[in-house]
């Protein structure tokens, strides 16, 4: 399997002068031209944002809820004015850069939430350090997909057996496309359909294929994908006082709630 060294995010953020912060993006934004803009500018939550982000109308449509609250609190990316429809071509690890940066810059850096323990089922208060989140980035020169080849295979209807592949990074477009999946292998069957550009001949790969895959080729292509996707990982480890000791996922539902201030 081909792998990509990510880097370390290294931040070079300021506040400016209208008190917005000024920060770079892991994965960065590539115009219509082709370039690469890292640098982007976020004002902090106000009424406004506070509302786009409990609009009903987004409920059963967070990812778009999602790319509405970024657009308004995103004044530019580089030197051109920010669009929805920009936010929504962002790399799915960048538009979870930014949601980290604006609770940040509205809220700082300390968030207080709950965990729920995998083995006793307690819920677990947890302060979290937010600015200690490990964020993974790719440079310029990084293309924006991974390639690999599946140890198996996949055969094919005909009896054709297909190893390499290649795939494009995850955007806020594939994402709202797939945010009203509820359930998520199905979800993962969709975001795989769309990333995946080839898979040995195959020029298009359907959900159908992705059906009949074997779960361990399927476990390939999500870790190769998301193992090289910049961005930031919401990882933390959690240890309850029944002795279990995990690795958590967070769950962003509470990070811009007003008591964690």
């Amino acid at each position: 399997m081909a792998e990509r060294k990510l880097l370390r995010h290294v931040l070079k953020e300021y506040v400016d002068e209208n008190g917005y912060l000024v920060t770079q993006l892991p994965g960065g934004f590539v115009d219509e031209e082709g370039a690469v803009i890292r640098e982007v500018v976020i004002d902090e939550m106000d009424g406004k944002a506070e509302e786009i982000l409990a609009d009903p109308k987004y409920r059963a449509r967070q990812q778009q809820g999602i790319t509405a609250f970024i657009a308004y609190l995103l004044k530019r990316i580089g030197s051109a004015e920010a669009t929805n429809d920009a936010v929504k071509h962002m790399l799915s690890g960048d538009r979870d850069f930014l949601m980290l940066k604006i609770r940040i810059h509205t809220l700082g850096n300390v968030w207080s939430t709950e965990i729920k323990c995998t083995s006793c089922g307690d819920m677990l208060p947890v302060v979290v350090d937010l600015d200690k989140l490990k964020i993974d980035a790719i440079s310029d020169n990084d293309t924006r997909v991974v390639t690999g080849k599946l140890s198996r295979g996949y055969k094919d209807q005909k009896g054709a057996v297909h190893k390499d592949y290649e795939m494009r990074f995850p955007t806020g477009v594939d994402q709202e496309q797939v945010a009203n999946v509820r359930n998520l292998s199905t979800m993962k069957t969709l975001l795989l359909n769309k990333c995946l550009k080839h898979l040995g001949s195959m020029k298009m790969v359907s959900d159908y294929d992705l059906r009949r895959m074997k779960y361990r080729e399927r476990l390939e292509l999500e870790d190769n994908l998301y193992n090289n996707l910049p961005g930031v990982s919401w990882a933390v480890d959690v240890v309850c006082s029944c002795g279990n000791e995990w690795e958590a996922t967070l769950d962003l539902g509470s990070l811009f709630r007003s008591d964690q201030a």
